[in-house]
C-alpha cells in the first residue's frame, strides 16, 4: 500500500431553502405548460409527463399525498394515478395537464411576498428576497411564474400555499388554490410529497 485514505462521505444537505422551493414551483408550472404544448403539437406528451412527475414528485423514495383538482377522482394514491390525472391514461377524465394551458401564473393573495420561517417554535415573517426593498418578482421560463401566500420551513421539509391562474387556449383564466409539501430525497433533491389543489370557495 502506498496510499490509504478513509473518510466519512460528505453529507448531503437536508435543509430546504427559499430558493429551492421557488425553483421547484417554477419547474412545476413549466411542466404543465410543456405537457400541454406537446399534446397540442402531437408530441409524446405522456412520456414527457412521466419524466416531469419523476423529477417533481417523491414517489421513488416516499409516499405522496395527492388531492387532484378538476376531476371526478378523489385522491391519487400511486405514481400511475397521478400520471393518469395529468394525461388521462385511464380515459376517465380530461387530463389536467393536457387542457391546452398557455400560461401558469401563481400569485400571492397578500400585499407582500412573505415567508414564514420557523425558529425555535416561532413563525417569523421574512420577505421572499430576504431584505427590505421593492417586491421581488420571480419569473420562470416563458408562460410560468410562481409566488406564494406563505411558505413554512422546517428543516428538511417545507409547505407552501398560494393561488394559481391557468390560462386556457381561449385566453380565459381558471383559478385554483394550492398547498404543496416538499422534502429532500436521499440524493439531496427537492421533491413534492403533498399536492392539494382545489377551486376557491364561492360565497353563497
Amino acid at each position: 500500500i502506498n496510499l490509504h485514505h478513509s473518510s466519512v462521505p460528505y453529507p448531503v444537505s437536508k435543509i430546504i431553502t427559499k430558493r429551492q422551493i421557488l425553483a421547484a414551483q417554477k419547474a412545476w408550472g413549466d411542466a404543465m405548460v410543456d405537457i400541454s404544448s406537446l399534446h397540442a403539437s402531437g408530441g409524446d406528451y405522456r412520456e414527457a409527463a412521466s419524466n416531469h412527475l419523476t423529477k417533481l414528485y417523491g414517489y421513488c423514495s416516499n409516499a405522496v399525498l395527492f388531492k387532484p383538482a378538476l376531476t371526478t377522482t378523489d385522491f391519487c394514491f400511486t405514481f400511475e394515478d397521478a400520471l393518469s390525472h395529468f394525461v388521462a391514461t385511464d380515459g376517465k377524465d380530461p387530463g389536467f395537464a393536457v387542457r391546452g394551458w398557455k400560461e401558469v401564473r401563481c400569485e400571492n393573495t397578500g400585499d407582500d411576498d412573505r415567508f414564514l420561517l420557523h425558529v425555535r417554535g416561532r413563525a417569523l415573517p421574512l420577505r421572499s428576497d430576504g431584505r427590505e426593498g421593492p417586491r421581488l418578482r420571480r419569473q420562470g421560463l416563458e408562460g410560468s411564474a410562481v409566488e406564494n401566500t406563505g411558505v413554512i420551513f422546517h428543516s428538511s421539509t417545507a409547505m407552501a400555499m398560494g393561488t394559481c391562474f391557468f390560462t386556457t387556449p381561449e385566453d380565459k383564466e381558471v383559478k385554483l388554490e394550492y398547498t404543496f409539501g416538499y422534502f429532500v430525497n436521499p440524493e439531496g433533491e427537492i421533491r413534492i410529497n403533498l399536492h392539494h389543489m382545489s377551486a376557491p370557495n364561492v360565497s353563497a
